[in-house]
């Protein structure tokens, strides 16, 4: 199962910004979403949908580092349904609104 797992965080780290459902990218893996979310979890510690967050936030941090896109902006290119979706969900990871962590880039 170690390969079909490897597969599986390839395509989450590869289509992370799909607004896609999960299970949707999966498919292709060939075991039922929930076998497959199980043996991810006993692997990685985290289910597929929370290790897609996870690049999504990673992803949306080189972005607020690196250019001067707006946030609504920035939710859409990573698959957020709307900003204040993408920003709830960075600031119950990061501790700082987008805006927040964006600012802090320009502190000493």
């Amino acid at each position: 199962h170690i390969d079909i797992l490897k597969r599986a965080r390839e395509i989450i780290r590869s289509q992370a910004n799909q607004a896609d459902n999960i299970e949707n990218l999966l498919t292709e893996l060939g075991l039922s979403y929930s076998r497959l979310r199980s043996l991810f979890r006993q692997a990685y510690g985290i289910s597929p949908g929370e290790y897609r967050i996870q690049v999504r936030i990673e992803n949306a941090c080189s972005l607020l580092e690196t250019s001067e896109l707006s946030i609504k902006t920035i939710a859409d290119q990573l698959g957020y349904a709307d900003a204040f979706t993408f920003s709830k969900q960075f600031k119950q990871r990061v501790a700082l609104s987008p805006q927040q962590f964006r600012s802090h880039r320009y502190a000493p």
